[in-house]
This record gives structure tokens, C-alpha cells and sequence, in this order.
């Protein structure tokens, strides 16, 4: 399950999104921050998370998306088993696989929006 999520920074990402949550090597979630080429990402932080039942929670801080003012917006799509056509057993970055492949929250390029104001 991957949480992608766009800060509207003006800073090239990969389809406008900036960051990325997704599991390590070690499945541990994991921060990553888009390189602007294609979908190269670098790490940026392992983050705390908490399961509880069926519940699952990832505590993402302010501070490791760079944002200092109380005002800020993050726009935010999650998906799950979205793979290559010609691979299922990884994602190299065709958004158009939101569409045909996997689950996408909210559907396609659509993108939910959390607001601090």
C-alpha cells in the first residue's frame, strides 16, 4: 500500500505528487521524496506507525515534509497493488496503471485534499 501526497510546493515530483509512503526493504513504512526523474525516489525517514486490529495508522510529521506555517495543504491518493502491466511484481511509474491495474483511493488521478487553515 503506497500514500502518496502532493504539498503544491512548486517543486517537480513525479505526476505532481512529492512524496511517497511506501514499505522499505524491510516492509517498514517509509518517506520518500520524488527526484523529479520519472519515479526515482530517495528516502527521506522510516515513520511510526501504529496497527490496531484492522486499523492502521502512519504518523507523518510536518517537519519531514519541510512544512513551518500552521497554514499548509496536502493534497494525498493511496493505492494498493497498483503493478506493471508486464510485471506484477513491481511499479515503475505509469500513472495510467492507476486505471488498470490494483485499487486506487480515490479513483484514477483524483486526489483527496487535507487543509489546515
Amino acid at each position: 500500500m503506497n500514500l502518496y501526497l502532493d504539498l503544491h510546493d512548486g517543486k517537480k515530483g513525479w505526476e505532481g505528487f512529492d512524496f511517497v509512503v511506501a514499505p522499505d526493504a524491510e516492509n517498514a513504512p517509509t518517506l520518500y521524496r520524488f527526484t523529479g526523474e520519472g519515479y526515482e525516489r530517495t528516502p527521506v525517514c522510516r515513520l511510526d506507525y501504529f496497527l490496531d486490529g484492522r486499523y492502521l495508522t502512519v504518523q507523518v510529521k510536518k517537519s519531514d515534509l519541510g512544512i513551518t506555517s500552521p497554514d499548509f495543504a496536502v493534497d494525498f491518493a493511496w493505492t494498493d497493488n497498483v503493478c506493471d502491466r508486464e510485471d506484477n511484481t513491481r511499479f515503475t511509474g505509469d500513472i495510467l496503471q492507476f486505471y488498470a491495474t490494483g485499487d486506487v483511493a480515490p479513483g484514477g488521478r483524483f486526489r483527496y485534499r487535507y487543509e489546515v487553515k
